[in-house]
């Protein structure tokens, strides 16, 4: 009776696997298959909510009209410097401060003068260059003009097909195709970290978990100004771009200041060209190579001494100087020691432009005075000394 009452169990243990498991399975694939769903339908929804619509037309903007039927009325058209465009039958219209959909119904209102309910697609077909202003903890604060890198390839058609339809193409770049000839142009849009780099890149103190970007608003959307707040972290650690917005005409940007020094930050922004790969220090007095002295980034006071030869024998103080983004000069007088903490007060992160001077010792001063005092004497002495001969 046993071991016929084992087999029963065990075929019992049989069918629950055979059965219940594929069961348990199919839970599992509907489940995962109800979680991409959700995951899509949230993607999707966040899409929905995007304005692709936001950017402000200015001066220097290309601007492609097509009024549907009527072709003599469309065509390619710059907006000229006062911000007005110049339009068969309509003349000049000022569009400065408009975005797309704003020009397409001011202009759809201008033309029923003229046409029965007129269908008007637009198109921006090249960006004016922009001007940003970066302020806070960069290295040079100021206004400063982006300008946008456009390549054209020409494809054949299947070619040019092929890149429409499948390739992806980075959130930085602008595709656009002619309509006549096969030609593809690739726009790299000026970013965040273009402007953070035209203005010589963070500083040691940068909080670059939180920058703040100012931009115009839409006169659709109240006018005025709306701010958002970034971090370019993942990006200097990860290649993350998702942070890395393009940026408009008029933009500003502001980075924040940490009492944290930053260093390992710094290194890294020096890897990925944020930052230059190299500092221009200038090292003076009692040093064996002196003069301005090209150091990596993130280095420190006493690593650029080394750098520079190291100091003589015998020394003085270290002298440090350093002006400031707000016109202020920060000088420091401290003793030499080579195993100071890195980012310490007497051992700083150095910044472009920094100026070390090695003080003369109490003996080198000493001695110097004595050379300047003997040195006519000896001279003296010299010229007598031949006309003895």
């Amino acid at each position: 009776m046993k071991p016929l009452f084992l087999l029963n169990k065990l075929t019992s243990i049989l069918f629950i696997i055979f059965i219940f498991f594929p069961f348990t399975s199919k839970i599992n694939a509907d489940t995962k298959e109800e979680s991409i769903s959700e995951i899509l339908e949230k993607e999707f929804e966040q899409r929905s909510k995007i304005n692709y619509d936001s950017y402000i037309l200015g001066p220097g903007d290309g601007i492609f009209i097509e009024i549907d039927d009527i072709p003599e009325f469309s065509g390619e058209y710059v907006i000229a410097k006062d911000g007005t465009l110049y339009l068969p039958r309509v003349k000049e219209i000022y569009v400065e401060g408009l975005t797309l959909n704003e020009l397409n119904l001011f202009l759809t209102k201008e033309y029923k003068n003229f046409i029965l309910d007129p269908t008007i697609f637009l198109k921006v077909i090249r960006y004016r260059s922009i001007a940003v202003y970066v302020g806070g903890e960069v290295a040079r604060p100021g206004f400063y003009p982006l300008r946008e890198v456009t390549d054209n390839i020409s494809f054949s058609e299947d070619a040019e097909m092929s890149i429409l339809e499948g390739e992806e193409i980075s959130n930085s770049r602008e595709l656009i195709s002619t309509t006549e000839g096969y030609e593809t142009y690739f726009t790299f849009a000026p970013t965040l970290f273009d402007a953070i780099k035209s203005a010589g890149g963070i500083t040691p103190f940068s909080n670059i978990s939180e920058i703040k970007v100012l931009r115009k608003n839409p006169i659709s959307e109240g006018g005025g100004k709306k701010q958002t707040k970034l971090s370019l972290i993942d990006l200097i650690t990860k290649g993350d771009q998702s942070q890395n917005i393009r940026l408009q005409d008029g933009d500003s940007i502001f980075i924040s200041k940490t009492d944290l020094r930053i260093r390992e930050q710094l290194l890294q922004t020096g890897q990925i060209n944020l930052n230059p790969k190299f500092i221009t220090v200038f090292v003076s007095g009692r040093i064996n190579i002196p003069g301005a002295t090209k150091v990596p980034t993130g280095a420190s006071l006493m690593e650029a001494i080394s750098i520079a030869g190291g100091t003589k024998i015998l020394k003085g103080n270290i002298e440090f100087l350093r002006f400031t983004n707000n016109g202020e000069i920060d000088r420091r007088i401290f003793s030499y020691n080579p195993k100071q903490e890195i980012g310490s007060t007497k051992n700083p992160i150095l910044l472009n432009g920094d100026i070390i001077r090695v003080r003369n010792s109490l003996l080198t001063a000493t001695l110097d005075v004595t050379t300047e005092i003997t040195r006519p004497f000896l001279g003296l002495f010299a010229v007598t000394k031949i006309f003895e001969d």
